[in-house]
């Protein structure tokens, strides 16, 4: 018999609440779907149905142990925030993978983030961050080895988050015009509700490797993280994240090394640690401002 797990019932506010899904048998996984399909259209940049559920294969054994033995202990998940009244709405979702990272910190990889249009600005997207980062916290003390994560007062000591961005100026004009007729805003717009958050764009030569054998790999990101105070992060900090990132989200478990997008990262990176380098965090309003005037566009 096929192991069941546990999923997790988190409250959002007085009117939400999150489910958290972390098992591939879930038939709340098919909602999530819809309206993730909804959401996001750039053929390279969505993963399938059945690659979800692929990713959430993976917490469970024998899959776990094997990639448990490479990467640490980690956890794939999918969060339905809904109503907590009687008809208990879809208002949005989000896909994670959260695992031990460096320094006491639960390191995040925020997927997919979604907000329903019926629901967009109400609050819900800065809800939902902190949820994910406060279930992901969650999962450090209690499944993972927790000593690592937490202070005297048993208190997580730390998130980073990172997420893709699309980057306005590497997107084809049909690209940019389909992505937001769909979600109702263009590329800055969206730029601009994660400088809200905290999040900082990594100065890093960044492709995502393909989600499956029919796609191609995404050169048309930018990639931030939030949780950082300082504008400089570590590239091993990075590579740590990348390698287990790419490995159990992106790839499924395939050989990380095979796969030259990953690696080419990988190894850029360990080549800046044995150089003594660092990566700069650049805001994200300095960013826009940067690319506005070499583009010459209307700051408004």
């Amino acid at each position: 018999m096929e192991t069941v797990l546990a999923n997790w019932i988190f409250p959002l506010d007085s009117k939400t609440f999150a489910y958290v899904c972390i098992d591939r048998n879930d038939p709340s996984i098919e909602q999530f779907y819809q309206a993730y399909d909804q959401c996001f259209v750039l053929e390279n940049e969505k993963e399938t149905l059945e690659g979800f559920k692929a990713c959430l294969q993976q917490n469970v054994s024998p899959v776990y142990e094997k990639l448990r033995e490479l990467y640490g202990d980690y956890r794939e998940c999918i969060m339905l925030v809904r109503d907590s009244d009687c008809s208990q709405s879809l208002i949005g979702g989000a896909n994670w993978i959260c695992f031990s990272g460096l320094n006491g910190k639960v390191s995040i990889n925020l997927n997919y983030i979604f907000v329903l249009p019926s629901y967009r600005g109400q609050g819900y997207f800065k809800k939902m961050i902190t949820a994910c980062e406060r279930i992901s916290a969650q999962f450090a003390v209690k499944e993972f080895a927790s000593e690592k994560f937490v202070d005297e007062q048993l208190q997580v000591t730390g998130t980073l988050l990172f997420t893709e961005q699309n980057h306005p100026g590497r997107m084809s004009i049909q690209d940019q015009r389909l992505d937001s007729h769909y979600t109702g805003m263009d590329q800055i717009d969206r730029l601009r509700i994660w400088e809200t958050v905290g999040s900082k764009i990594i100065d890093f030569p960044y492709v995502q490797p393909p989600l499956s054998m029919v796609q191609k790999p995404m050169d048309t990101l930018l990639y931030t993280v939030r949780g950082i105070e300082e504008d400089q992060l570590d590239p091993l900090v990075l590579k740590y994240h990348l390698e287990r990132f790419f490995g159990i989200s992106v790839l499924k478990g395939k050989p990380l090394f095979e796969n030259q997008t990953a690696k080419r990262q990988l190894e850029y990176l360990e080549e800046m640690a044995l150089a003594g380098e660092k990566i700069t965090l650049v805001s994200l309003s300095a960013w826009i401002q940067r690319y506005m005037e070499a583009n010459e566009c209307n700051p408004t």
